[in-house]
């Protein structure tokens, strides 16, 4: 027998979860952007040219590319929320010969399956 069957409501959440840690990270740079921008001009007296932004952005790329895999992950499960408001078995991936081994005998939790 399949144990711990995911509902779709755990499924959105862990997208909702997931797009607001992308967004707040995104917001953070944002907010940080900010800071630096006010203490370069109160500070040094100057304002940011154009390399200034452009180094900024090339040094966040790390966390910009981290937030959009975060956001792409949860528009999957997003989908597979709404999948499994149908039926969660349909998210069982491949032939069932290659389902783990006595698990028509045993008691076996869904992640084994995927």
């Amino acid at each position: 027998m399949i144990v711990d069957i995911p509902t779709s409501s755990d499924f959105f959440d862990s997208a909702t979860d997931l797009l607001h840690s992308a967004w707040d990270q995104v917001a953070g740079l944002l907010v940080e952007f900010d800071e630096i921008g006010d203490f370069a001009y109160e500070a040094l007296d100057e304002e940011f040219d154009d390399s200034d932004y452009e180094q900024y952005w090339k040094a966040a790329k790390q966390v910009l590319t981290t937030s959009f895999t975060m956001v792409q992950q949860g528009v999957e499960f997003f989908i597979k929320g709404r999948i499994a408001s149908v039926s969660p078995y349909l998210l069982l991936a491949g032939n069932p010969s290659v389902w783990p081994k006595k698990c028509d005998k045993e008691d076996m939790s869904f992640s084994f399956f995927r």
